[in-house]
């Protein structure tokens, strides 16, 4: 198919138009981005689904944690929802981390649109979305270069592990996210990347608003608590 013209940024949750095209991967990296974003594999444009609250979260959550461990030890640096390409093949990997090795900077400096095949590629499963898909995707990333594949599963509160010529890891509850050959030292366990999905701050305010509906009060004496909790800290 041949494109001659590039439509403004659209950014909404309706089907893309161009889903189930067929067309080159010069032709489908010529399209305007879109949200959710668009990929491409075997020839055919396809469109990943809508994130939720809880799959926004947990990408954040996981790109922070990965660069707090990663930044200052000058070991790499992971993005969410970056585009890679090559040959063939376009994908939007939820969260990708990347050695410091692999890392491209251009002028400015900027980084390089494309960054290639994540070192460690994340898939956070939505609503409806099918897990056998996303194993797909994970072997996919391993043959193509990546050391490790992460399904997680909010539902299920469990994430997957994949490496290559490894058998598939099963992680929950306290089990850590072992991600020691890229990322020495980290120490999330899955029980806290779930438990991070609303901050507790924030849950202990909507839970004194909802008791101030009874009794004013208690939101008053739950205030001055975070208060003096804030002013302990400092002191310490």
């Amino acid at each position: 198919m041949a494109i001659s013209e590039r439509p403004d940024i659209t950014d909404d949750s309706t089907p893309s138009p161009w889903v189930g095209q067929r067309m080159t991967l010069e032709e489908f990296l010529a399209l305007p981005e879109q949200k959710p974003a668009l990929e491409f594999a075997d020839g055919v444009v396809t469109q990943k689904m809508a994130p939720t609250p809880d799959h926004t979260e947990l990408q954040v959550s996981l790109r922070n944690a990965f660069n707090a461990i990663a930044e200052p030890q000058d070991l790499g640096h992971a993005f969410t929802e970056v585009r890679f390409h090559i040959p063939g093949l376009a994908r939007v990997p939820d969260v990708g981390f990347y050695r410091l090795s692999r890392l491209k900077v251009l002028p400015g400096p900027r980084w390089a649109p494309n960054q290639g095949v994540p070192d460690i590629a994340i898939e956070v499963v939505s609503p409806g979305q099918s897990v056998t898909s996303l194993i797909r995707r994970c072997q996919r990333f391993l043959a193509l270069g990546a050391s490790i594949a992460l399904i997680v599963d909010p539902d299920d509160e469990t994430v997957l592990a994949f490496r290559p010529g490894m058998p598939v890891q099963v992680l929950q509850g306290d089990d850590r996210i072992d991600v020691d050959e890229l990322l020495p030292g980290f120490t999330l366990t899955v029980r806290e990347l779930f438990q991070g999905i609303v901050p507790p701050g924030i849950v202990r305010a909507l839970r004194r608003l909802q008791q101030a509906t009874i009794d004013p009060a208690v939101a008053e004496g739950g205030q001055a608590e975070d208060d003096a909790a804030a002013s302990d800290r400092s002191d310490g």
